[in-house]
């Protein structure tokens, strides 16, 4: 998963470790002595065995790319750099530091290219309905493995139009691992089944994947913040549980999810919570006249729902910052509690509106940004929990500031209903000057119970 948004080019990637993690490993490739012709045969052999074990046939042929490490490498980064631009990176890695979802010191992007270097071996691109293979020396044996894998995405497309999915996609990280979560979890389902036919030596397999365990980058993907190993770890994960769940009543159930699709990482961790018994989400929307106001002062950075699998991330990490080994074990009870979320954040200050007034902190680092995040939960206990948690992180964060110049700012609270605890956690952080505290607006919002994709693309 690139980032925390779902691109055209990412659904299909597969990464080394992901597939180690799913119990099979592979690689696209073919001999540098083996010409197109050949490879375009291997890859017309493996669909004919994904179309049997998936009950689906293909409808047109999946052309064949094949590229160096490099040409790969270079069309993945040109894409992150085009589609998650400089100032949006910036802000969205400044907000996940100020949430306490990445650390202090992590460079968002130039670990992320790291990894992507070491552990992409191909993708299907569905804008392009072709697939780019490329060769890794190590994980020759692999091919036909991670053909059936990448295979699979593009019997999804041809099926279920992945692009529609990708454009109905919020851009935010909850709905992005739902979606992709359903696609690598049946695609990681037919290349196990693939591989316990006998298409590749066990032994070999298991020498690769050794191998392939102890690699810079699985080391480097073992070490990184929660956020990251979630993103790109837990769709194999959690989709492999949540379609092999719906599977037994065979693959026609899972065409049926296809045309009625999850609404929330909640309902692909606990897959009771799609079926029989739906736990519809809620949209938290600010109030546009309070975002129309803010506006003025400040431009929007970050804007996005973690859902579920972002607040375990979330907990998980707050855990580790704050060498808090109980908290970071309680992450995944804390996160079960979760019914909705909107983080969003504001940077200043808004020089189109007052270019020469110094209204906020424009030094490098938190650049005057203010981080709102509202979540609200299944009962005001679940609500508490949070609450409980993020006072701890919060106090922390406030109580860091190394430079007396400035103030870090924090309000958060828990709902109130008839005098009780309340279901929702609000919680508002920003940093200024000692001197002049700037008035910080309270965000407005509602709540909306979501029953199908439509309202979750309408948020305000």
């Amino acid at each position: 998963m690139i980032p925390y948004r779902v691109r055209k080019w990412s659904v299909g990637v597969l990464t080394v470790f992901g597939i180690i993690a799913a119990a099979a490993v592979g690689t696209v490739c073919a001999d540098e002595t083996e010409d197109q012709h050949n490879a375009q045969g291997m890859v017309d052999e493996v669909c004919r065995d994904v179309a049997r074990l998936r009950g689906l046939d293909f409808k047109r042929p999946v052309p064949l790319k094949m590229s160096s490490r490099e040409e790969l490498e270079k069309f993945i980064l040109g894409e992150l750099d085009k589609q998650w631009t400089k100032d949006q990176l910036a802000a969205d890695e400044r907000t996940f530091k100020v949430l306490g979802l990445l650390p202090e010191e992590y460079d968002l992007r130039r670990e992320l290219v790291a990894l992507y270097r070491e552990q992409v071996a191909g993708l299907y691109r569905p804008d392009t309905d072709d697939m780019i293979l490329v060769k890794i020396d190590w994980l020759q044996s692999m091919t036909k493995i991670l053909l059936a894998h990448e295979l699979t995405h593009a019997l999804q497309d041809q099926h279920f139009d992945l692009d529609r999915l990708i454009e109905e996609s919020t851009h935010s990280y909850d709905r992005d691992f739902t979606i992709l979560s359903v696609v690598e979890g049946g695609a990681t389902i037919i290349m196990q089944e693939y591989m316990m036919e006998g298409h590749v030596d066990r032994w070999e397999l298991l020498k690769t994947g050794l191998k392939g365990l102890f690699t810079t980058g699985s080391v480097k993907l073992f070490s990184a913040p929660p956020m990251i190993r979630h993103m790109l770890l837990s769709p194999y994960f959690y989709g492999t549980g949540f379609v092999n769940h719906f599977r037994r009543d065979g693959w026609q159930r899972i065409n049926r999810i296809y045309g009625d699709f999850p609404l929330s990482a909640e309902q692909i961790m606990h897959p009771q919570k799609y079926y029989p018994r739906r736990d519809f989400p809620q949209r938290i929307d600010f109030d546009l006249p309070w975002q129309q106001t803010l506006s003025l002062l400040r431009t929007k950075g970050t804007d996005t729902t973690l859902g579920e699998i972002g607040v375990l991330a979330l907990v998980e990490s707050w855990g580790q910052l704050l060498t808090d080994d109980g908290l970071r074990q309680s992450a995944e009870r804390v996160a079960a509690g979760w019914d909705g979320d909107r983080l969003m954040s504001w940077r200043g200050p808004n020089r189109d509106n007052f270019p020469r007034i110094p209204l906020l902190d424009e030094r490098p680092g938190d650049g005057g940004m203010i981080v709102y995040w509202v979540s609200t939960w299944d009962t005001p206990e679940d609500a508490s929990e949070m609450h409980n948690a993020l006072e701890k992180w919060v106090s922390k964060w406030r109580e860091s500031e190394t430079d007396k110049r400035y103030f870090r700012y924090v309000t958060c609270g828990q709902s109130e209903v008839d005098g009780k605890p309340g279901p929702d956690v609000t919680c508002v952080m920003f940093r200024t000057t000692a001197e002049r505290r700037e008035f910080c607006f309270d965000a407005p919002y509602t709540r909306t119970v979501v029953r199908d994709v439509g309202e979750l693309t309408n948020k305000k």
